[in-house]
């Protein structure tokens, strides 16, 4: 992206998102007790133990976001480099995520609001359309809005100007073209999780039509792990075989999942995970939340992504290893 010779200041843009990236990852942090809370109290009402394993992977997640909007929202405020890259990768992958995200609640939201739990109140019609209303209105204000305004403000070059006017010294991630970048942090972090899925789900994976877990599962996500890692690297490098190398894990994770989830019961992958007899209860009420709703997951991760790596595609070709 080519700097203009003379740009507009956008001094008072970089804090006000800042102080708004800020806000978001507070908010991150005040979920993470109120989720604690939240387990504690049905486990009272229901007379069990509290489950917190089932709440471990939201708990980190909002415990990462809250590091990186804090982090980001920071380096926003002091007008760096590398904050602006790193919101403007936020921005998109929030907003790619969050409209497929949205696409998918829309579908089943209503089923799951009109069709209703077992014992809950059954509600006049005209309040379940308020309910799904006012659900999809602040899904799509939190996961389609808010990081719209984060891209269109980022991806000014105004703001890119006046990042670079006042924090002239050349960053990491000034090194490696910002497509190439998110793809770098997507392996990295993804490698990350990964390595949680032993711990927190007892190692259950699918596996080419079949399911895996305990040591061999562990096993398994520990050197996925590792591969997702190295890769993560190795594309920040520009390494014209880690593309290829994470197109190959796409398509044969794809046909992974395409085959384990056509066969599985996913009720039984979910008793595997260790997931407590009443919430299966629950998620049996709803056919849709089976195996056809993770095959259309599947695709709906699936699609995008070798899309997005097609794209990016062309930072790797001629280019020597990048340090």
């Amino acid at each position: 992206m080519d700097t203009p010779p003379q740009f507009k200041d956008r001094r008072t843009g970089l804090i006000v998102f800042g102080i708004l990236q800020i806000l978001c990852g507070t908010f991150c942090l005040l979920v993470i007790p109120l989720m604690i809370a939240g387990q504690t109290m049905a486990a009272r009402m229901g007379g069990g133990s509290p489950q917190f394993r089932m709440v471990v992977p939201a708990l980190l997640v909002y415990g990462l976001m809250a590091a990186i909007f804090l982090t980001l929202g920071i380096g926003s405020i002091r007008a760096r480099r590398w904050a602006r890259a790193f919101s403007l990768i936020l921005g998109w992958s929030w907003l790619l995520m969050g409209v497929l995200g949205f696409v998918v609640y829309a579908f089943i939201l209503p089923k799951i609001i009109f069709k209703g739990a077992a014992g809950a109140p059954n509600l006049p019609e005209p309040a379940k359309l308020i309910i799904v209303f006012i659900a999809m209105a602040v899904i799509g204000l939190v996961f389609v809005i808010l990081p719209l305004a984060l891209v269109l403000f980022y991806r000014s070059k105004h703001v890119l100007a006046t990042c670079e006017a006042r924090d002239p010294m050349i960053r990491w991630t000034d090194r490696c073209p910002l497509p190439v970048l998110a793809l770098s942090t997507w392996l990295g972090l993804g490698g990350v999780c990964l390595l949680l899925m032993p711990l927190v789900y007892r190692g259950v994976a699918p596996f080419f039509g079949v399911l895996i877990s305990g040591v061999a599962g562990g096993a398994y996500y520990i050197v996925i792990a590792a591969v997702f890692l190295y890769l993560s690297r190795a594309v920040y490098r520009l390494k014209p075989a880690a593309w290829w190398l994470v197109l190959g894990f796409l398509v044969v994770s794809g046909v992974s999942n395409l085959l384990t989830f056509s066969h599985v019961d996913l009720i039984e992958m979910y008793r595997r995970m260790g997931y407590p007899e009443a919430h299966i209860r629950q998620l049996q009420q709803y056919s849709f939340l089976q195996n056809n709703y993770m095959l259309v997951c599947s695709a709906l991760g699936f699609v995008p992504f070798l899309g997005y790596l097609l794209y990016v595609r062309k930072f790797f070709r001629h280019v020597g290893n990048h340090e």
